[in-house]
């Protein structure tokens, strides 16, 4: 990935990072959907196996392959799949948790705790502080920090709009900073797959809504029992 080359195709990176007109022109949006795209792929690719034994055999897939996203440092892309077993649709599957075993859900929950936006991300941050390259960071993260100091502090400090506050400026060259310290030369060793790419490049997903009306066309809600009066 290229942050410089990215950049460089927004007129006014920072103004165009944070407009909120989905007219913009912004490699942000594309970012997002994809993002997006991915979560709603992981959790299709679960409830589109409607036998019990072969939902938790993709179960444990995703899992093995959130698992080498993690030991490759792909953390923008561990979340994106994370969030699928966030959603609605997968996380009611208690059939399905079950039979994976106690392996897979413990490896998934140490990933939800890495990927924990518990203060401010801060577990995600020191491992990213110690992270060796090549490494994708959770993107999202530094959006978030480059609009708080944004929206939170005002872009000159006099009232006639004179004397710019470098402080805002500093410290939104101190994020921008800490991202482009992952774009280095280093390259992930990985082979070409055309095949895989095609798959990748042309993700097939159901909307929300669709997940979640399969999800229970595959596991129904279980009957309450009724409560047993106190004598």
């Amino acid at each position: 990935w290229n942050i410089t080359s990215t950049t460089n195709k927004c007129k006014h990176p920072l103004s165009s990072l944070l407009a909120h007109n989905v007219s913009t022109p912004c490699y942000r949006y594309a970012m997002i959907d994809h993002f997006n795209q991915v979560s709603l792929w992981v959790a299709s690719l679960i409830l589109k196996a409607h036998d019990l034994r072969d939902r938790a055999r993709m179960y444990c897939k995703i899992v093995d392959v959130c698992k080498q996203l993690r030991k490759m440092h792909s953390f923008n892309m561990l979340l994106a799949m994370l969030s699928a077993f966030n959603s609605s649709a997968i996380h009611r599957l208690r059939q399905t948790a079950e039979l994976v075993g106690i392996k897979t859900r413990t490896a998934l929950s140490r990933l939800h705790a890495l990927m924990s936006h518990a203060d401010h991300y801060a577990t995600l941050r020191a491992v990213l502080s110690t992270s060796r390259q090549p490494a994708i960071p959770y993107l999202g993260m530094y959006l978030t920090d480059i609009t708080l100091v944004h929206h939170g502090n005002q872009d000159y400090i006099d009232a006639d709009k004179l004397v710019v506050n470098f402080c805002k400026c500093r410290l939104i060259f101190e994020i921008v900073r800490l991202l482009r310290e992952f774009h280095s030369d280093s390259q992930f060793d990985i082979p070409e797959d055309t095949a895989v790419s095609k798959v990748l490049g042309e993700l097939e997903a159901l909307a929300s809504n669709d997940l979640y009306d399969l999800s229970l066309h595959v596991e129904p809600r279980q009957p309450q029992q009724p409560s047993e009066s106190m004598a």
